[in-house]
């Protein structure tokens, strides 16, 4: 994987999982792997299919080789700005844990900085649950979420919260809470 360390997709990154992420608890098993420093952040520089699967693939054997990563949020800092050509690499990465045998292992969660859940208002704020300053693919372990969900009343009620929480503001202040991701100082 060809990681830029001057990378300014990292640190706007842990801002994001920080300020609305955690903050707002969209996602309630996220507070243990980042109190406990079990998350793998990697900025990625591909700018192609072929590339990212290649990263994708190294940032899966880690998670292979290394059982105290709890999850890996590979960052694209430049690539797959375009949401359509991102859900194409995501279809592509899906079926990637497929041909590794890694199905049950490892599971896919998406965030892009255009993220739109079909069939829902182009302007509707809830899409922020899934809007992250750079294109990333979040990968799970799956023992871990299945762990995660049996101790948690109502897991399916996380996503009707979410958008309940978010739709009470306008785009607009997720919009500048998601831009000030990006200014934040290491």
């Amino acid at each position: 994987m060809q990681e830029n360390k001057n990378s300014k997709a990292i640190p706007a990154t842990q801002a994001w999982l920080k300020a609305v992420v955690l903050d707002l608890q969209l996602c309630p098993f996220a507070y243990a792997p980042h109190r406990q420093n079990r998350i793998a952040y990697h900025s990625s520089s591909a700018q192609t299919v072929e590339a990212a699967l290649l990263d994708l693939e190294q940032a899966l054997q880690e998670l292979q080789d290394q059982p105290q990563i709890s999850t890996s949020l590979l960052i694209f800092e430049s690539g797959f700005a375009n949401f359509f050509d991102y859900l194409d690499l995501l279809d592509l990465a899906d079926l990637l844990i497929d041909q590794l045998d890694l199905r049950g292992h490892y599971q896919l969660a998406s965030f892009h900085p255009q993220y739109l859940f079909a069939g829902e208002d182009e302007q509707a704020s809830s899409h922020y649950s899934n809007r992250s300053p750079f294109p990333m693919l979040h990968l799970i372990r799956e023992a871990e979420m299945e762990l995660a969900l049996a101790h948690y009343p109502q897991p399916e009620n996380i996503p009707i919260r979410n958008q309940a929480l978010l739709n009470e503001q306008p785009p607009s202040y997720w919009a500048e809470k998601l831009q000030a991701c990006y200014l934040t100082e290491d």
